[in-house]
């Protein structure tokens, strides 16, 4: 046999060695291999455990991105309990926030069989989520009051009168006695409402009524009614905006108007707030002869 020969064949088996190598998905940190670790064939996840921590090998893909990547995490932690439930069922994954791959993204590409496993596998991610809002002070309790709403207020377990500044109600109106018994009146001769939403049911006199009062009073020609100004602003930009509009916004302005032009397919520029100079260059960036509207 030939010199040449032999050393294609070592170079062949060297080559062969090296992918079964890879293939094995060995973890560069324990250094395990597929038969001492546990490894789920459908997730493409392993886990190579020790006394304090467990290492795990698992691929991703995100778009276009493919890969391996590996860590080590403690035995105690809610992600390895997590990983391992899920390993031991063969069929899909769920990982907390890995290396900014969260878990939603990864379900996204990874098929699973069975519609139960599907439901078991995002309530953990969402009881994995909410655990790190409770753990990071950041959950929001909802506080229950007690009595009618006012500038004074009770809530649940607490004995002590509160003063309330978070309300609307800043002209008292809530607890006003002429509105109170004007809404009495009103549920006696209309009913509780129309069950439905004006357009499809029709509205009603006392509706038409209000509005015409408040167009008399502002001076303008008509008005709709909204109950919130998050509604208003849902509607209002998808209904006057087109596409070749432009609407440049303050970028601290209200919740409701950023909503509400993320909802319109008008283009988008936001300048910084109260920046009159930065205004002044996101309207000429936005010029040109075949805009029909910049707001």
């Amino acid at each position: 046999m030939s010199i040449i020969k032999q050393s294609f064949i070592l170079c062949c088996i060297v080559l062969c060695y090296i992918i079964s190598r890879s293939n094995a998905l060995q973890c560069k940190t324990c250094e395990q291999t597929d038969s001492s670790c546990l490894f789920a064939q459908d997730t493409k996840i392993r886990l190579c455990e020790n006394e304090d921590d467990v290492c795990y090998s698992w691929y991703y893909r995100d778009g276009d991105e493919m890969g391996v990547r590996r860590d080590c995490i403690s035995i105690n932690s809610s992600e390895y309990h997590l990983i391992k439930d899920i390993i031991g069922t063969k069929d899909s994954s769920c990982l907390k926030r890995i290396h900014g791959l969260d878990c939603f993204t990864f379900l996204r590409h990874t098929p699973i069989r069975r519609a139960s496993t599907l439901a078991e596998v995002i309530k953990k991610c969402l009881n994995l989520e909410l655990d790190s809002i409770r753990q990071a002070g950041t959950w929001k309790f909802e506080r229950i009051i007690s009595t009618s709403q006012s500038s004074h207020i009770k809530i649940e377990n607490s004995k002590h009168d509160l003063l309330n500044f978070c309300a609307n109600n800043y002209l008292g109106l809530a607890n006003n006695s002429e509105i109170i018994n004007a809404a009495k009146k009103a549920l006696d001769d209309y009913s509780a409402g129309l069950s439905s939403v004006r357009f499809i049911c029709g509205t009603q006199t006392i509706h038409k009524q209000l509005e015409q009062r408040i167009a008399k009073f502002h001076q303008r020609e008509d008005t709709i009614l909204y109950i919130s100004c998050f509604d208003a602003n849902a509607e209002i930009f998808e209904t006057l905006l087109k596409e070749q509009d432009y609407i440049i916004s303050d970028e601290l302005n209200h919740a409701s108007i950023i909503d509400g032009i993320r909802l319109c397919k008008a283009k988008r520029l936001r300048y910084k707030h109260k920046d009159m100079f930065d205004l002044e260059l996101k309207l000429k960036e936005s010029f040109n002869e075949n805009n029909d509207n910049i707001i």
